[in-house]
């Protein structure tokens, strides 16, 4: 038996689509479906949608940095050295 890993999505009528690669003979097949059960695999799940549409990620990436609020000053490089977090440990 051969095992071919797709990505898919399911629809609100609770259907599954999925296009075979081109050198899948006709015949029978088994179907498992593995459905995120917590909120990491679902972060996954749309990581993999998002990057088959580098717009929709790149559009998602420009509203998350607009999110951020500008008027915070960036810190200076001296403030981030080691020396200056933790001068009571030098």
């Amino acid at each position: 038996m051969r095992a071919i890993r797709l990505a898919a999505e399911i629809t609100e009528d609770r259907k599954l689509t999925v296009e075979l690669p081109a050198d899948v003979a006709e015949g029978p097949a088994e179907v498992i479906v593995l459905i995120p059960d917590d909120a990491f695999a679902a972060r996954q799940a749309r990581a993999r949608q998002l990057q088959r549409n580098y717009r929709a990620w790149k559009n998602e990436f420009d509203a998350w940095v607009a999110s951020h609020d500008a008027s915070i000053p960036v810190p200076s490089a001296e403030s981030l050295r080691r020396e200056h977090m933790y001068d009571d440990r030098v």
